[in-house]
């Protein structure tokens, strides 16, 4: 019975262990994707740059960034009077065959 219960409390510990462990990975890959968009759009840092203050490959800087836009750290807005100019724009192409 003692050797069930202890078996029991290490499955949990393990349990919690692992569940603890992805969250750290999540938690440092949230905080690298957020970092990378930082730098490349805040600080006009280059994808190379980036891979160097961080220590990772200008292939992983590239896929943060694609995966920070896809998981919504990246968001974009832009202006609506732009918005309003540009149908204006794409109206007056269309309609003088431009």
């Amino acid at each position: 019975m003692i050797a069930i219960l202890q078996l029991l409390t290490f499955v949990l510990f393990l349990k919690t262990f692992i569940k603890e462990g992805i969250m750290e990975i999540y938690d440092y890959e949230e905080s690298l994707m957020a970092k990378t968009a930082w730098y490349y759009y805040s600080e006009n840092m280059t994808q190379q740059s980036i891979s160097e203050v961080l220590g990772i490959s200008r292939m992983r800087v590239i896929k943060l960034l694609e995966k920070a836009k896809q998981s919504g750290i990246i968001q974009f807005r832009i202006r609506s009077n732009i918005d309003k100019r540009m149908q204006l724009e794409q109206n007056l192409i269309e309609k003088n065959s431009i």
